[in-house]
């Protein structure tokens, strides 16, 4: 079975869908990206909260996140909200605690 995922994109339903933005960033101490496509900075706002700045405004704010983290504990959760045509902020938090994370993920897919 051949995959459907390419160095560019993904094919979904037929259709080939690329990612608007990505970024593998650092959430602790000085925050920093890592590598990423699409944006432009990093906001660290408190404990667990950070804010992405597209490198170029999008067309619209009906974009979906998908987030991701590892610092190897069960129960941790990632979000995005504040969603924005120049940014969006993303959170990690554990029970009801925000806590700040070294690997953390984001991929935003829309039509831009």
């Amino acid at each position: 079975m051949a995959s459907n995922f390419t160095t560019a994109g993904v094919a979904i339903g037929g259709e080939f869908v690329t990612a608007l933005a990505w970024a593998n960033f650092d959430g602790t101490g000085t925050v920093s990206i890592r590598d990423s496509y699409g944006f432009s900075s990093l906001t660290d706002l408190a404990v667990g909260n950070w804010e992405l700045n597209f490198s170029s405004t999008l067309g619209n704010a009906n974009y979906v996140v998908s987030s991701s983290g590892n610092i190897g504990s069960y129960g941790d959760q990632y979000g995005s909200q504040a969603f924005g045509t120049t940014k969006f902020q993303f959170n990690c938090s554990s029970g009801s605690a925000y806590k700040d994370q070294a690997q953390l993920n984001a991929t935003v897919f829309g039509d831009g």
